[in-house]
C-alpha cells in the first residue's frame, strides 16, 4: 500500500504544497514490513522496500499492521483518525529526531490519509481555517477539544 503512495502524493498540489518544506529521509514500518522514504521539497522522490541493516534516516514510525489497518479504515473509530490519536493510544511509536517527526507530523498525516482518500475531509478543514483567518466564516460558541474517547459535551 504505502508503494502507492508517490503517484498519489506527487498528483495533489494541495498536499505538495503543505509538505514542501520536507526534505528528509525517513522510515515507516508497517508490523515487519519497513518502508524507506525519500522526500525532497514535499515530492516523495523514492519508497523502497526493506527490510534494511544499516540505512540511514532521520526519524521512523512504527506500528503493528492492525494499527494502521484501522487508521487506513473509510471511517476510523475516535482515537485511531491521525497519528497523535495513534501515539496518545501507544499504538505508534516515533524513534529518531523527534524534533523533525513532530514538526512534519500533518504532512505526513495527510500523505498517509490520502492512501485511503480520506484527504478531502482534511482539504475543506484547511479551507475552513483560511477563511476564519480571512475573516470570511465566523464561528459561534465555544470550539470543543476532542476526548480520546470521543466527542463529550461540556
Amino acid at each position: 500500500m504505502i508503494e502507492k503512495l508517490p503517484g498519489l502524493v506527487n498528483a495533489d498540489p494541495a498536499i505538495v504544497r503543505w509538505g514542501r518544506r520536507m526534505s528528509e529521509t525517513f522510515m515507516v514500518e508497517v508490523g515487519d514490513q519497513q518502508y524507506l522514504l525519500q522526500i525532497e521539497n514535499g515530492l516523495i522522490q523514492k519508497v523502497e522496500k526493506g527490510p534494511f541493516v544499516q540505512r540511514t534516516w532521520r526519524f521512523a514510525i512504527r506500528a503493528s499492521r492492525e494499527s494502521w489497518e484501522k487508521f487506513w479504515q473509510k471511517t476510523p473509530a475516535p482515537g485511531w483518525h491521525d497519528l497523535f490519536g495513534l501515539l496518545r493510544r501507544g499504538e505508534v511509536k516515533f524513534e529518531g529526531d523527534q524534533r523533525v517527526a513532530k514538526a512534519m507530523v500533518a504532512s505526513l498525516s495527510t500523505w498517509l490519509l490520502r492512501l485511503v482518500g480520506r484527504v478531502e475531509e482534511l482539504t475543506v478543514l484547511s479551507a475552513g481555517a483560511r477563511l476564519a483567518r480571512q475573516g470570511q466564516l465566523r464561528c459561534e460558541g465555544r470550539l470543543r477539544r476532542p476526548h480520546p474517547l470521543g466527542w463529550r459535551r461540556r
